[in-house]
């Protein structure tokens, strides 16, 4: 059972009902582990019948009567049966509220962004797409929000039939296609989950979904949650016993960023105040715009940031690691970071594959932008639940033979990796 959007809510079809007896038989699925695979499957063509509030969608007999093409898959179980991700991946939409103007048809919905998978094409084609899987007719608010990460088979609520659905199920799809609804009006118009007609030979159809069944039998590579994740370490790698987490990191010396060094001429690009210590709040003197300065040496001084272990990682000549937190400290330049894990501190690793924590309010459009555009290549292995927040400070000397101290803006996390 499943929803028709461009009708009225009541328009709904009767797919409730396992095809057969051995539509369970067998068919082991980590979405809905239990679950029955409804009438209505990837590509099964339907029909209307009837009018207004009596209308339903069945199966058709041919391409000659159908109506419409149903993407995805009917996982049909008991309301209340749990509902887990498929993957792996980023939650970049959902409806978690009755207000919503497609609640009414979709009913409580999950959609989440997984890692890129290859589209088995030579080139010059493109070779990656993205992935997105979604879940519909859930039956409370989901249990996560846009923004969060999902680790493989994570809870997401359960078998309901809100929205246009007739019984219990969970309409599930695979998808390479951003957005609630495919837009191009050769799908259909207005915006519905289903294809006009028999849309099962379209090139649109083909590239657009993937086919279920296949991906709940056997993920692809690229999706499969990682075994473990080697970390790079930097050609000047060091590492000292430092047995508590700091709550507040000093690096003297250090000049974050590549090309940085000490000991060079700068010109001032705004007016800059000069303290007579790293960290003080007092000035002791300002530097105009366009006064050249010395640089002599700095520190930064960074309050960690946190980055939450979800798959096992390993760092070069160490032993594994497969939970637990990791502290960023001060940034190395060309992706490399200083950090601190479980009672040493390491300079520096590279930390690739690591996605933001940050659920997003209802209103909060811009997280949920972001969330929408991301590019996740995968596979992620760690989750930044606190951003480090760095504060570079330089002692200078000018050509009045002043020395003190300016704080520069430097590279974030943010900065660097384009994160929200």
């Amino acid at each position: 059972m499943t929803e028709r959007l461009s009708a009225a809510p009541s328009d709904v079809h009767q797919s409730s009902v396992p095809s057969s007896s051995a539509g369970c038989n067998g068919f082991v699925n980590a979405v809905v582990p239990g679950a029955c695979l409804g009438e209505f499957r990837h590509g099964t063509l339907v029909k209307k019948v009837g009018s207004g509030p009596n209308e339903v969608l069945e199966v058709a007999s041919s391409s000659a009567e159908a109506t419409d093409t149903h993407p995805g898959d009917d996982l049909v179980a008991s309301c209340g049966s749990p509902v887990y991700t498929l993957a792996d991946g980023l939650v970049v939409d959902v409806i978690s509220d009755e207000s919503d103007p497609d609640f009414r048809y979709l009913g409580y919905m999950v959609r989440i962004k997984h890692a890129a998978t290859s589209t088995g094409l030579p080139l010059p084609a493109v070779q990656m797409k993205q992935t997105e899987t979604l879940y519909l007719h859930l039956q409370d608010p989901p249990q996560v929000q846009v923004g969060d990460f999902a680790i493989e088979h994570a809870l997401l609520g359960h078998v309901g039939r809100t929205g246009a659905a007739w019984g219990c199920h969970t309409h599930f799809e695979v998808r390479h296609f951003p957005g609630r609804y495919m837009t191009d009006p050769q799908w259909n118009s207005p915006p519905n989950i289903y294809g006009r007609g028999d849309q099962r030979a379209n090139k649109l159809f083909k590239d657009s979904w993937t086919d279920p069944s296949v991906w709940l039998a056997k993920l692809p590579t690229e999706l499969l949650s990682p075994q473990e994740s080697v970390l790079e370490l930097s050609m000047n790698s060091t590492s000292r016993d430092y047995p508590n987490s700091p709550t507040s990191y000093t690096d003297p010396g250090a000049c974050p960023g590549e090309g940085c060094r000490y000991h060079d001429t700068w010109t001032m690009n705004v007016d800059t105040p000069v303290h007579p210590a790293q960290g003080s709040k007092t000035t002791s003197f300002v530097l105009k715009k366009g006064q050249t300065v010395t640089t002599l040496t700095g520190a930064v001084i960074t309050k960690p940031g946190r980055i939450k272990i979800i798959h096992p990682i390993r760092i070069s000549g160490q032993e594994q690691v497969q939970a637990g937190d990791l502290y960023v400290l001060t940034y190395r330049g060309e992706g490399f970071w200083k950090i601190w894990l479980k009672g040493k501190l390491i300079d520096s690793v590279a930390l690739p594959n690591v996605v933001s924590a940050g659920g997003c309010k209802a209103s909060d459009m811009s997280c949920k932008q972001k969330a929408e555009a991301r590019w996740i290549a995968g596979p992620i292995w760690g989750v930044l639940e606190v951003a480090p927040q760095p504060s570079w400070w330089v002692q200078i000397n000018d050509a009045k033979g002043r020395t003190g101290w300016i704080e520069v803006p430097g590279p974030t996390w943010a900065s660097i990796h384009g994160e929200f």
